[in-house]
């Protein structure tokens, strides 16, 4: 047979045979990304934590485990069993295995009750309903004055998301911690739970940025001047895009082109909470957390008066949430609202806007 002849029946055989070449698995949709106890899990579809926080009515959180383990473990190898039984006024709502551990230096050093995150992605239920990683938020130490202030971190969270959609949802609830070994009496203590960040992208049609950042310029322009502004209302300095300390990325699906947009959380060193371990930088040159500075990039007078109408229009929506917060005392409510409305005041005023410029109050070059 002719060499041509040969490539040509060669061909036909591989057409009418084609070779079976292995198809590529599609890769699971999992809000989840780190192993827990350096084992894969069983992977599933996300299942929303947006139910979580939809609703404001009283919740109970009761988490079974080993709380001398929970207290005590490495942060390398702080992942240990749990069951976490959640529960409203009439029924038990969710109940399952999962994967708890402590989280927080500063925490681990200076207060008495750990704050704690719930891995709910690790159970193995035939059908899931929970599938996030939900951080729960204590009081520092036991007592009235330090519920005050955890009712106060709360508030700031809910004064976020009056201004964008872009922010962690959070719910107060009753917790309950127990001791499986029964070796330590269980504790109860008022407690908010935050959003999964995956499902506050996920509900911004966005997702989670691993984008390493130096400079907040390098984030969304417009909503790194709210999240500035805002921090300057509530006095955070605890806070900086670089290294992403208390700041969250996420990008738009779809849009490779545009920039991150930044998330802040943790608001507890604020002076709207005023926590008396709260100190600020020496290098800031303040006295106390009480005392505002603005912390973010400088801004041209047409975006700082952007933002700044943002802001006097919510006015009375932020005056609104402050007196009607469940569980806030009288006393309290006066003095949060009393720092609130000196930021109002200020941002009335006429030379308001060249603080926030180059060489204007609170920026420096250095």
């Amino acid at each position: 047979m002719p060499v041509c002849g040969k490539h040509l029946w060669t061909l036909l055989l591989l057409s009418a045979c084609p070779l079976a070449f292995p198809k590529a698995q599609q890769p699971l949709t999992d809000t989840l990304r780190r192993p827990v106890e350096g084992r894969e899990r069983a992977k599933h579809g996300p299942i929303h934590s947006g139910w979580l926080f939809r609703d404001d009515a009283p919740l109970q959180v009761l988490v079974e485990t080993d709380q001398r383990s929970l207290l005590y473990a490495s942060l390398e190898h702080a992942w240990q069993p749990a069951t976490v039984t959640l529960r409203s006024s009439d029924s038990i709502v969710y109940r399952d295995e999962v994967a708890v551990r402590a989280r927080g230096e500063f925490r681990r050093n200076n207060c008495s009750i750990p704050n704690v995150m719930l891995d709910f992605g690790k159970h193995h239920a035939a059908s899931p309903t929970l599938h996030a990683r939900i951080k729960v938020v204590s009081p520092c130490h036991y007592g009235p004055r330090y519920e005050d202030l955890l009712l106060r971190e709360f508030l700031a969270y809910r004064l976020y998301a009056l201004f964008t959609d872009r922010s962690f949802r959070v719910r107060w609830v009753a917790l309950r911690m127990v001791d499986r070994e029964g070796r330590r009496k269980p504790t109860e203590m008022p407690s908010f739970l935050i959003e999964d960040i995956d499902d506050m992208a996920r509900r911004n049609g966005c997702h989670e940025s691993d984008d390493n950042l130096l400079h907040p310029d390098q984030t969304d322009r417009q909503q790194m001047t709210l999240i500035a502004l805002f921090q300057y209302m509530i006095g955070n300095t605890d806070w900086a895009v670089a290294k992403g300390h208390n700041i969250r990325l996420v990008r738009k699906d779809g849009d490779f082109l545009s920039r991150p947009i930044a998330v802040p959380y943790d608001f507890d060193y604020c002076g709207l909470v005023n926590a008396p371990y709260a100190i600020p930088d020496e290098r800031l040159g303040i006295a106390d957390v009480r005392t505002r500075i603005y912390m973010g990039p400088p801004r041209n007078l047409a975006e700082i008066r952007q933002v700044r109408d943002i802001f006097l229009l919510r006015k009375e929506d932020v005056r609104r949430l402050v007196d009607t917060l469940p569980g806030m005392h009288r006393s309290e409510r006066k003095d949060v609202w009393r720092y609130l409305e000196d930021f109002f005041t200020e941002m009335g005023e006429k030379d308001m806007e060249a603080r926030f410029s180059p060489g204007g109050w609170g920026y420096s070059t250095k």
